[in-house]
This record gives structure tokens, sequence and C-alpha cells, in this order.
């Protein structure tokens, strides 16, 4: 965390408004894809989400928002650890000009680092994660699943006059990425058959600890998904440590999802193509950002190029893990 100046106004007008208590310290909460700021006050501490006109552009999309909250909020009821926002006037989402806010209590909880994660909390991750997705919630939420269509090449030429490196990493990886792009692409509709309630975004940065409980938060990508290929991408990016794929992690993921579920109920090899779909869908969103001259963007992108490389490297493997998985279980019910 840092400090920051330039949204102090506007904070410490909400926080005036909502009597939350005097501003004693504004940090902004980097990592985020949204603004978050850490805030401490002279009651409590609270984090405050902002946002923007681009992440809530019309009315479609603040329905959305309200609908993520709602199922954030079922999945409390039904015994899923989750920080809820707080409640105003019975409103979560709090308007200043045109900007959209959210108010949570900070409680000592915070994320750890993937160096952080041993097989205890994997088997908590994962367990959790298959609740979420045995739980039977209605919703109007959209299904997560669209084709990818990128023109690389308009982005490289583009990209060579505004970053080299950006143009290094994506030129270098534009065969693969369009392979992926073609799998998922060809993938996507067996995956719809089966969807359920799903966060879509289960990584560190959005799971809280407080000692060995976790917290889940940040409802912002949730949607109507494949229960199995959400699952695959939640174990893939849970088993990235310092830019490298862990197999034991993924190991241990699968284990103890499938032990909670039970079954994965789409063919693994079909849902591991469609795996990626989501980060596919941002990278599609951070290349247009960075033609526009996004500074901001570009190392976010260039990483997520180099995910999908690490990705793409690890497939076989993946598919060699759930395979031993499957052998294990054979052998487990001969033996009984």
């Amino acid at each position: 965390m840092k400090n920051t100046k330039k949204d102090n106004p506007t904070i410490e007008k909400i926080f005036k408004t909502l009597e939350l208590g005097d501003i004693l310290k504004i940090e902004k909460v980097e990592g985020s894809q949204n603004i978050v700021h850490h805030i401490t006050t002279n009651k409590k501490e609270y984090y405050l989400k902002r946002y923007t006109k681009d992440a809530i552009r019309n009315d479609k999309d603040l329905l959305n928002r309200k609908r993520q909250i709602a199922v954030s909020e079922k999945l409390s009821e039904n015994g899923v650890p989750v920080i809820l926002p707080m409640s105003f006037n019975n409103r979560y989402l709090i308007k200043n000009k045109k900007d959209y806010y959210l108010v949570f209590e900070y409680n000592n909880q915070e994320p750890i680092t993937s160096k952080e994660l041993n097989d205890k909390k994997i088997r908590k991750l994962a367990s959790t994660l298959a609740i979420i997705h045995k739980l039977n919630i209605i919703s109007n939420l959209n299904c997560q699943y669209k084709k990818i269509n990128i023109n690389f090449t308009k982005y490289q030429k583009k990209f060579i006059k505004i970053n080299q490196d950006l143009y290094n990493t994506l030129t270098n990886n534009i065969e693969v990425l369009k392979e992926l792009i073609d799998n998922c692409n060809n993938n996507i509709n067996s995956v719809k058959d089966t969807l359920c309630i799903s966060h879509n975004d289960y990584k560190l940065l959005n799971i809280l600890w407080k000692k060995d409980f976790m917290y889940l938060i940040d409802f912002d990508a949730t949607s109507m998904s494949n229960p199995t290929v959400s699952t695959l991408e939640a174990a893939f990016k849970l088993s990235i440590v310092e830019k490298t794929f862990k197999k034991d992690h993924y190991k241990d993921f699968l284990n103890a999802y499938i032990r909670k579920y039970e079954e994965l109920e789409t063919d693994f090899n079909t849902a591991l193509n469609v795996a990626m779909n989501g980060t596919l869908q941002r990278l599609d969103y951070l290349l247009s950002k960075c033609s526009k001259k996004d500074q901001t963007s570009i190392k976010d992108t260039i990483s997520m190029i180099n995910e999908l490389k690490l990705f793409i490297d690890n497939k076989e493997e993946m598919i060699n893990i759930y395979n031993e998985i499957l052998d294990s279980k054979k052998n487990t019910k001969k033996k009984k």
C-alpha cells in the first residue's frame, strides 16, 4: 500500500456523509483492477472500492453489479465465507457524481502470497469452490463465455511504435495464442449445457485470510459458468508460483475439489480448452487499451500474455495430473 492524495477530498466527503468517523489515514491498495483504498478512521478501519464510469457505464452495468452483490448475499446465507459490503439505507452502492462506491469493514483479514499457500489452504480453497458450485442459486446473471476474435496483426503494427517489450511479447506468442483461441472457440458451446453460479476470479488477491480462516471478496466477475471450466481455471491460477507452474498445487486442488464435488460434470479436455476464456476476454480488452497508449495497461498485458503461455506450455501436464487422479481413484476402489 502507498499513500495517495488525489482521491482524498471525495473519500472524506463520502465518509463524512456516511458518518463513519474522522479519517486518520488513506492508503491505496495495489493490485486491484478497480480502485481500492484502505482507510483508517478514529472509529474503525475500512476498505473503499470505487467503480469508475468505465466500470459502470449504464443502467445495464449497474443492474449487473447489483445482481452480483445479491449473489454474494445468497452465498453468505448458505455458509460460504464472504465479506459483504456495508449497507446504508438498504443500499450497498454509494453514488458520488458519476462514480459508485462500496464500503467494507476491515477486520485484519489480508491476502497471502503464492509462497504462503500451503496444502491446508489449497484444500480449503478447493472445497469452498466446490460448495459454491453445488449450491442451487437462481440468478439472472449472464453466461460468462464468449467467442474470442482478436486481430493480432492490427495490434502488432500499433505496438511497434508504442512499446518494444509489448510488441516482442505479443509477436513471440501470436501463433500459440491463435491456437489457444481456436481450441477455446471450438469447444465453447459444449460447456454451456451445465451452468452454475461461479466467482470466476478465484485468485489470491480476492481471498483474504485471518489465520486459517478464508474470506471471499470481489464478485465483479461472477456469472453463470460451467463448474468444471471454472475449477480448472482456478486450479491453474492458484498453481502459479513465481511465474512457474507448481504441479503439486494443481494436483492437491483438483483432488480436494473432486472429493467435495464428487465428479467433474464436463469432459476434462473440453473444459481445459475453454478454461482461459475469461482471461482471453480480459486480454482483448487490455490490448485495446494499450493500442490507445494507455501506459498503465502495458505491464498487465505483458504479464497476461506470459500467463497464457505458461498455461499452454503446461496443458499436457494438467491432463496427466487429472489422469493420475483418476487412476488413483480406480485403484482405491479395487482395493475396497
